[in-house]
């Protein structure tokens, strides 16, 4: 009978999550395929990654502001898979990203909590988080990002049977991390290394070690901030991170170790990341990618990009009060727990306000009844989740160390969101969603306990409760993801269909798409190449009219400095019927009132080329002697 019901609950699992993915699959299609940005990431992702697929080196002949991680992996999807890099290919193989890392939320908290209902609910919301800007930027690291950070919170779950695998998966992940991102892989290692020292009971007992854990997960706010914390936003930033940090770090050690994970889970980690590491860079190196330019594009460039390019992060004029009153908080709890209060009233109390931060967070990044997410504002409530609810039943060893090993990890990924806080601020908040799932589970628990009673225990009124709140989270994300559907059925079906190479899945309305194709067609018949300010790369793969370099960005105006423009200039000077493809618009924009910078580039493009024809914003420029066919 139990072999019957344990296959009967898996069989359910299985239903549930693949119904929930195929939901999740169907908007984020719709949502994918009847947009396209105009400021053209994706169109720079797809010529770079093209590029790489063909065997230029990555970093001497191709320009790229990530590192090379994203490249060998998304490269050897599309490889294997015989998929060209185009948009349709491109906005495919991202939402498959999305789909696995909302999918890996739910699996994740299915196996720490057993709560089918709970877990289902939250793949939504997870989903949901991505959901917003997920047309934006097509082809971003943003999706594998996420994905490997929710592999990185899956790590706890194989410590009691297989240890030191866990820690060199740790430490992989952790190297992958890194080298898309550098911020984000050193954000990853900073948790981690205060997870662990904070952990593992022999260096937990030295408290040098624990102070140097804290020390440097603290400071990391204020070090990344620290070229601009002359702006206010920059010290809103700084304070509101910081806060978060400080709050977590005093509840870490308010609660002392309580699992022990051996020493061969810190040696394990940085000896498979330090070996991740160099076998990346191995292999790049032996594609050609010379050693001076790997150092640029993996280590000098990205330390760069803050001064050559922000955007700065806007947050709600309330959210300093709300790190006070959270790091106040923590400070109380951390120092009185819930000692005041006893018996009922202590789990009632504690049951609230845990249910309460949960159900805030999963509405805040989700975007719920807001009209837009507002990411990770409440992050400074992270540290509700560190703490172990008392008097409940003892946790299991992954659960105790996934909730000590998430929580700071999804704080320092607010800070993802510097220099460029565009789509970096859902992308930087969505390990939030474990948060607010460990919340809503300690607090379903707590006040199951409190009114358990008269022909109902303690495990069956958690499960009741677990799964009344699921239901109005899945409720309230259905109403936001699954209703709209038709109305973006009828979007696609009305829309128009995009015939350009490699786009025909794409629909947008009619007006669009006649400005798009006006481009192509003007393009193709006036041009042998083209240069682009700012950075329009979509139009090479759809007039198939190949970039003169595979130096190729949107904002390269502040990106590339005077010897790469010197570069560029060399190459495209005598090229004939060479084009510019100007949108004023879209470059104000990258300049944020900023004027427009001085090189050689830039100043070739300003004083050698005419405008010949403009619609739509779109300006296509000749050089100036000899015209369109000079």
């Amino acid at each position: 009978m139990k072999v019957w019901m344990w296959k009967l609950l898996g069989a359910g699992a299985a239903l549930t999550f693949t119904a929930t993915t195929f939901v999740c699959g169907c908007a984020g299609y719709l949502r994918l395929f009847t947009y396209f940005g105009v400021w053209d990431d994706e169109g720079y992702l797809l010529l770079s990654l093209r590029s790489f697929l063909r065997g230029e080196s990555l970093y001497d002949a191709i320009y790229s502001q990530y590192g090379p991680f994203y490249y060998l992996s998304m490269g050897g999807v599309f490889h294997a898979l015989g998929l060209n890099a185009n948009h349709d290919n491109g906005r495919l193989v991202s939402l498959a990203l999305w789909l696995a890392a909302s999918l890996g939320v739910g699996l994740i908290l299915y196996v720490l909590t057993h709560n089918l209902w709970l877990a289902g609910g939250f793949q939504l919301v997870a989903f949901k988080a991505s959901l917003f800007n997920m047309a934006y930027e097509p082809m971003h690291p943003g999706g594998m990002i996420c994905l490997l950070l929710v592999g990185l919170a899956a790590m706890p779950l194989l410590l009691p049977t297989r240890p030191r695998l866990a820690s060199a998966l740790q430490g992989v992940l952790v190297a992958a991390l890194t080298l898309i991102k550098i911020n984000v892989g050193a954000f990853a290692f900073l948790a981690l290394f205060l997870a662990m020292v904070m952990t593992y009971r022999p260096l937990a007992r030295r408290r040098v070690w624990g102070g140097v854990g804290v020390a440097l997960f603290v400071a990391a706010p204020t070090a990344l901030l620290a070229a601009n914390l002359g702006a206010p936003w920059a010290q809103r930033y700084a304070i509101l991170v910081t806060a978060s940090a400080l709050a977590v770090a005093l509840t870490l050690v308010r609660t002392g170790a309580t699992e022990d994970l051996g020493a061969a889970g810190l040696r394990g980690a940085l000896g498979s990341a330090v070996g991740a590491t160099l076998g990346v860079l191995g292999l790049l190196l032996l594609r050609g990618t010379s050693f001076g330019a790997l150092l640029h594009g993996v280590l000098i460039d990205p330390l760069r990009h803050a001064s050559a390019f922000t955007i700065p992060l806007d947050l709600p004029p309330w959210s300093l009060s709300m790190a006070f009153l959270a790091l106040a908080t923590s400070g109380v709890v951390a120092v009185r727990g819930f000692d005041r209060w006893q018996g009922r009233a202590r789990l009632v109390v504690e049951g609230v306000v845990r249910l309460s931060v949960g159900v805030a967070l999963a509405v805040t990044v989700s975007g719920v009844f807001l009209p837009r997410p507002y990411g990770f504002v409440l992050v400074p409530w992270a540290w509700v989740a560190v703490w172990k609810p008392q008097g409940l039943a003892e946790e299991t060893k992954p659960f105790a160390v996934f909730r000590r090993f998430v929580p700071p990890l999804a704080v320092l990924q607010a800070l993802h969101a510097y220099p460029v806080a565009g789509s970096q601020v859902q992308w930087g908040a969505y390990l939030l969603v474990f948060v607010a799932g460990l919340c809503v589970v300690d607090g379903a628990r707590l006040l199951a306990a409190a009114f358990a009673g008269k022909g109902i225990d303690s495990r069956q009124a958690s499960w009741l409760l677990g799964r009344a709140v699921a239901l109005v989270a899945a409720g309230l994300i259905l109403r936001d993801v699954w209703l709209p559907l038709r109305h973006d059925q009828r979007q696609f079906a009305n829309t128009t269909q995009v015939l350009f190479p490699g786009s025909r899945r794409i629909h947008l309305p009619y007006q669009q798409v006649e400005q798009l194709a006006w481009v192509v067609r003007e393009l193709r018949a006036n041009c042998s190449t083209f240069v682009s300010l700012p950075g329009l790369n979509s139009f090479h793969l759809w007039s198939e009219l190949e970039p003169p370099t595979s130096w190729n960005a949107t904002a390269w105006m502040f990106l590339f400095d005077s010897t790469q423009q010197a570069r560029i200039v060399e190459r495209i000077r005598p090229l004939p019927r060479l084009c510019l493809l100007r949108h004023e618009g879209l470059s104000q924009g990258w300049q944020r009132g900023r004027p427009l910078p001085r090189g050689p580039l830039v100043d070739f493009l300003s004083q050698d080329f005419v405008r010949f024809e403009e619609r739509g914003g779109y300006e296509i420029w000749v050089r100036a002697k000899g015209g369109p066919t000079g």
